[in-house]
């Protein structure tokens, strides 16, 4: 079975302190090739941490470099989720977001939209 290649958008303490590390127990089947944030800084930092080869400063960055990529994991804050899972969703790519979903009754509508 070929491994599940996932993109991060955002590199806060959510992606740094659990996905990430719940990653690198699931390397079997999983591979983070590229993880994306608003302080391109903070994205670079978690990569060469994580030993994740590609780093961008946004989700479209990140989907037009690494078009592959099977699924995107949303790992902002609850406000950004909606743009961040509305523009994987456009890009056709599967979407792992933690709840809440969104910040607004309209937001999470607009992500099932």
């Amino acid at each position: 079975m070929a491994k599940l290649k996932v993109g991060i958008i955002g590199a806060g303490n959510i992606a740094t302190g659990a996905h990430l590390p719940a990653y690198a127990e699931l390397t079997d089947i999983v591979e983070v090739v590229a993880i994306a944030d608003i302080v391109p800084e903070r994205a670079k930092d978690a990569a060469e941490k994580f030993g994740i080869p590609h780093y961008y400063a946004s989700v479209e960055e990140l989907i037009a470099g690494e078009p592959d990529v099977d699924y995107i994991d949303v790992c902002t804050w609850t406000a950004a989720h909606a743009p961040v899972a509305i523009a994987a969703a456009k890009a056709g790519k599967n979407i792992l977001c933690e709840k809440p979903l969104a910040a607004t009754l309209e937001q999470g509508l607009a992500i099932e939209a």
